[in-house]
Parts: structure tokens; C-alpha cells; sequence
């Protein structure tokens, strides 16, 4: 679904700034995981939406841009920027950020994961939960979490 496919770019995206957190390129991870979560809500309803794949790739960044604005009120211009650019490169506009390159790289991966390893995203949830926690100053062994 769309929705597993925006948690495995958020977890990918957080993984890769680990990764560049080590050799000192430092990211928000809160951006990382609204932009990521955000990225790809303007492809729902595709079928209806959009005459060809074409179309769908070249416009529903725009459309993800426009929902994530709705739904977020508080959203800056670098998730904006993220949301809006992350088809590079399909489309001809790069992103602007490190974190929109992140996601750009990570939407790829998830692509290619789904694709060819369904099911391998089994640890991504307690991540991306354990992440946030952190950025908001609960150590993750003393989290809850209410579903």
C-alpha cells in the first residue's frame, strides 16, 4: 500500500542518516520522517487521477506537496522541497536539501526492496517509533505507545 511503502522511505531515510550522521553530515530526523510519511499522498487514487504512469510520476509530487500543506500546517519549505522533488531523478527537478535527497535515494530503495524482497520490513515500525521518542525526549525503553 502507499502507506507501507511512505514507512519504509521514512525507515530508509533514517537509516541512511545514520549512516551520514557517522561521517559527520548531520540531517533532521524529524523532517526526514513527516517528508517521507507526506511523499507519496498525492498517488492515492491513481488509477482515477491520472491517464498514464507518466502522468502519475511527473504530477502526483505536486499533488503530495499540496495535500502534505493541508495536513500540515506547520510544514517548511524544506519538507515542501523534499515532497515535491523526491521523483528525481524521473523528473527533471533535483531537491534542494540533503533530506530531500535522502528521501529521493530512500524511495528508490523501498521500490526496489518491495519489489524484489516483500516482507524484510519487519523491525521498521519499532524504528521509526524509537526515533521519534528520542527527538522528543523519551528514552525509547520508557515509551508508550497507544494504538
Amino acid at each position: 500500500t502507499v502507506g507501507d511503502h511512505s514507512l519504509n522511505v521514512a525507515y530508509y531515510s533514517l537509516l541512511l542518516a545514520g549512516a551520514l550522521d557517522h561521517v559527520g553530515l548531520h540531517t533532521s530526523e524529524e523532517m526526514l520522517v513527516r517528508a517521507s510519511l507526506c511523499h507519496d499522498l498525492g498517488i492515492v487514487g491513481r488509477t482515477y487521477k491520472f491517464r498514464n504512469n507518466r502522468q502519475c510520476c511527473r504530477q502526483h509530487p505536486i499533488d503530495s506537496g499540496k495535500v502534505a500543506k493541508k495536513i500540515l500546517p506547520d510544514i517548511t519549505e524544506k519538507e515542501e522541497d523534499a515532497i515535491e522533488h523526491h521523483m528525481w531523478p524521473l523528473n527533471f527537478h533535483c531537491p534542494h536539501c540533503k533530506e530531500g535527497w535522502i528521501i529521493s535515494v530512500a524511495d528508490k530503495i523501498s521500490a526496489m526492496g518491495e519489489c524484489f524482497a516483500p516482507g524484510a520490513m519487519r523491525h521498521r515500525d519499532d524504528v521509526i517509533i524509537n526515533v521519534i521518542a528520542v527527538n522528543q525526549g523519551v528514552s525509547p525503553e520508557n515509551r508508550q505507545v497507544s494504538m
